[in-house]
């Protein structure tokens, strides 16, 4: 048995038709929910860029480096200035990858 068995009969033009199925594809939603989500107030949100992934495993990556080099440098009572060097300097591309993605 159907959970909604109410329906609203709406009609649009061919360009509001458009836009409701960009936004609703840019949420990753069907037309049915994108539209069912906006008339009960909730803002959809877009699903990430694709480049997003990417950022947070890197980012995952350069965690595992400084928890690697914190711990060596505990261990060994001394910091590998370089190789800290080296994944600050990642760190601050990747920072600005994520800038580029969400500006």
């Amino acid at each position: 048995m159907r959970k909604r068995c109410n329906q609203i009969p709406l009609r649009v033009d061919n360009k509001e038709l458009q836009i409701i199925n960009q936004k609703a594809a840019l949420c990753g939603l069907t037309r049915e929910e994108y539209l069912r989500q906006t008339a009960v107030g909730t803002v959809p949100k877009e699903l990430p860029k694709a480049d997003f992934t990417e950022i947070l495993y890197q980012l995952r990556m350069i965690g595992n480096n400084i928890h690697q080099i914190t711990v060596k440098a505990n261990t060994l009572h001394f910091i590998d200035t370089p190789m800290y060097r080296k994944n600050y300097e990642h760190l601050q591309s990747v920072i600005g990858a994520i800038m580029e993605v969400i500006y």
